[in-house]
């Protein structure tokens, strides 16, 4: 009976970009979608992936990964451990060991991408890094504001 009038209306195009869309989704969500990896801000050196650990045991490396997850542990004198878990660039797990003389001096701050430099050992065929060093990668900044 009664033809209803549409208004139409012009939108304009948002400008946007993937790094904003990382900063939104961690807002949002908690995390990127895109990989952690794609949103540092430094060149990384030359590194072995987790997968060739087996192939560097009593060696010191350099790995790049992204924090899975972090505990401690007390030994037997009562000082502290650190044991942590992290993935590489093509997401396999590598663990970490930070004895007493670096648990304190090589914080891990969270949730982030971290250079990892240690001795590769191995127990009951199992690889691990025991840190010598570990530190933060630096992240592109927030374009947002």
């Amino acid at each position: 009976m009664f033809k209803p009038q549409q208004k139409t209306f012009a939108l304009p195009h948002l400008q946007t970009s993937t790094i904003e869309d990382a900063y939104d989704q961690m807002e949002l969500l908690g995390f990127p979608l895109c990989s952690y990896f794609d949103l540092i801000n430094e060149t990384l050196q030359p590194h072995i992936k987790a997968k060739e650990l087996k192939q560097h045991i009593n060696k010191k490396v350099l790995l790049y990964g992204v924090l899975v997850n972090t505990r401690f542990h007390k030994t037997t004198q009562g000082k502290r451990i650190r044991f942590c878990t992290f993935t590489d660039q093509d997401g396999h797990y590598f663990d970490t060991v930070h004895f007493t003389k670096v648990v304190h001096q090589y914080p891990i701050h969270g949730i982030g991408v971290y250079a990892c430099y240690g001795t590769v050992t191995s127990d009951f065929d199992f690889c691990s890094l025991d840190i010598i060093w570990s530190r933060k990668l630096e992240v592109i900044g927030d374009p947002r504001g």
